[in-house]
């Protein structure tokens, strides 16, 4: 696994690129990530009525990684070259990867801290 960060740090956008799938992906958690992770997650059955995050488990870590590595190589002009189960396959065969993905995902959900003026 490696983990790259734009200019040698994490950028205030939670921007990030990791090695997956072959290549060295970009990875960002905005809000398109959060439109898309909202979206499926209100089509879940354990969610019928899409106002329940309660039950918004580890066993939507493809879901978040998907979410991210999707609006990454959006906001990079890049070809969205994968499928959701594309990233289950790669988290799969290499768990570790799912730990700068949470990071990534938790420092964009909560923030990173309190902002400079």
């Amino acid at each position: 696994m490696v983990l790259f960060k734009k200019k040698g740090k994490q950028t205030a956008n939670n921007y990030s690129t990791i090695e997956i799938g072959g290549k060295v992906r970009p990875v960002r958690f905005g809000l398109r990530a959060f439109q898309i992770i909202s979206k499926e997650f209100v089509k879940s059955k354990e969610n019928p009525t899409g106002t329940d995050f309660s039950e918004f488990a580890f066993d939507n870590i493809d879901l978040i990684a998907y979410a991210g590595l999707k609006q990454g190589a959006m906001k990079e002009n890049q070809e969205v070259d994968f499928s959701r189960e594309d990233v289950e396959d790669w988290l799969d065969s290499d768990f570790t990867l799912t730990t700068p993905i949470l990071k990534l995902f938790i420092e964009a959900f909560v923030g990173s801290g309190s902002k400079k003026k």
